[in-house]
């Protein structure tokens, strides 16, 4: 998320930069910024035609969550 934020990254890594960029759009804060990158993340999977036959058929549902490293937490989103 800091190289999204801060950064203007070249390469390999600006593809996936541009990706959350174009998910977070101007969102500043660390854990929004990534909050809103799951989000759309979770629209993206939710999009595909083989998830949503499968969530139909078995009962699959996509829940986009945050995990805390520093204290093992899971926020779902």
């Amino acid at each position: 998320m800091h190289a999204t934020i801060n950064h203007d990254p070249e390469g390999y890594i600006k593809f996936i930069t541009d990706k959350i960029k174009a998910a977070i759009g101007d969102e500043c804060d660390p854990y929004k910024a990534a909050c809103l990158n799951v989000k759309s993340c979770e629209a993206e999977i939710e999009a595909s035609l083989e998830i949503q036959k499968v969530e139909h058929q078995e009962g699959l549902h996509v829940i986009g969550a945050m995990y805390h490293l520093e204290n093992g937490v899971v926020d779902f989103i």
